[in-house]
């Protein structure tokens, strides 16, 4: 083959005999490069130190190639079959001879090169019960397998028996936690108090009682100077706590303290709204009744 350079510049594969019944004049120039002109009805003849040539080598020098595979389209794969055209197939003798033999699917494509379709569809047809695969592996070699783990085994656990191991160190009693509570009847043991203190335990332990009846609030105060608890990550203002545990019931509306101590937490000392309007109503009367004062 020779390489030659067309009238558009491209590179063409020239055979390298000279024949009579070419269609290409082909010349080599000075520096060696080949070119080759294709013969045409303007320039029929050859022209100074052309000679014709094949574009192609002839059919009987050509190298045997081996034959290409055509790639397969999906619109020409072979289509798959529907139930009914399963169900309509006819039943192989040699399938049914297998199955009834106790041959397992897979014996049966290894050896027939059928597929799972055919077999379903020759056993569902002559009603031969599905195949059970064999065990690859018999109960007397598991049995084996089983009483060897054990014979592995039975040196620890014999060894452990003979040398029992050291029985746990005992915390010292001050850092022993206390057995829980149980009940009197069940004798379960009772739910453990929870680890956050209750706004109560936390009124009782900034409380600091005076000895004129007033209480001083040691505790954190929010930014207008207010008592505050805080408790599960919410405030909690300590007035209404402590007015729920003097009184026995919730507030009602805006508590404040009514005597000359600002940061006074005595139960007694704090009103809500029911206790100002009761006062009020009894102010009123007092004035009905006595005058006011002048």
């Amino acid at each position: 083959m020779i390489f030659c350079l067309n009238a558009n510049g491209n590179t063409q594969m020239v055979n390298r005999d000279r024949v009579d019944y070419g269609n290409q004049a082909v010349r080599q120039d000075q520096t060696g490069r080949w070119h080759t002109r294709q013969l045409t009805r303007e320039r029929p003849t050859l022209e100074g130190s052309e000679a014709l040539h094949y574009p192609t080598p002839p059919p009987a020098s050509h190298p045997p190639q081996a034959a290409r595979r055509t790639p397969t389209l999906r619109s020409q794969s072979p289509r798959r079959r529907t139930p009914r055209q399963v169900a309509a197939m006819k039943p192989r003798e040699d399938i049914a001879a297998m199955l009834r033999d106790g041959a397992t699917y897979r014996q049966i494509i290894a050896q027939l090169g059928v597929g799972q379709a055919t077999i379903a569809a020759t056993r569902k047809a002559l009603s031969i019960p599905c195949p059970r695969p064999h065990r690859t592996q018999p109960p007397q070699h598991r049995r084996r397998r089983r009483r060897h783990r054990h014979r592995h085994h039975a040196p620890r656990r014999r060894h452990l028996q003979r040398n029992p191991p050291p029985a746990p160190r005992q915390r010292p009693a001050h850092l022993q936690h206390p057995p829980p509570a149980q009940h009197p009847r069940t004798r379960r043991p009772l739910p453990r108090p929870p680890r956050t203190p209750h706004p109560e335990q936390t009124l009782a332990h900034y409380s600091q009682p005076a000895p004129d009846g007033h209480t001083t609030w040691t505790g954190p105060t929010d930014s207008a100077g207010k008592p505050t608890i805080w408790n599960r990550h919410k405030a909690l203002s300590a007035w209404r706590i402590a007015f729920h545990l003097h009184h026995g019931r919730e507030p009602e509306g805006r508590v404040t303290v009514a005597c000359d101590q600002p940061h006074c937490i005595t139960g007694a000392h704090l009103t809500d709204r029911r206790i100002r309007q009761a006062n009020h109503r009894a102010d009123q009367a007092f004035e009905q009744i006595f005058g006011s004062p002048s």
